[in-house]
């Protein structure tokens, strides 16, 4: 449908807020990963690791529009 020039319509603001949760998501990921990645956890760092990547998983897929 689009919007007028100046003007942002609801499905603008809608992707345009989808971007920055993405942006700022993608960001968060990779910092956490470095910490994750350079933190001593001992005898817990296999599971550290591995809940890392189960929980970056299911934010995914919280996120993913699985609809269609």
């Amino acid at each position: 449908m689009g919007s007028k020039p100046l003007k942002l319509a609801q499905d603008d603001l809608t992707k345009l807020w989808k971007g920055l949760l993405l942006a700022v998501g993608g960001a968060a990921v990779v910092y956490l990963g470095e910490w994750v990645s350079s933190t001593d956890f001992g005898a817990f760092t296999p599971i550290v690791t591995a809940g890392a990547a189960v929980a970056l998983n299911f934010l995914r897929k919280l996120i993913t529009d699985t609809t269609a």
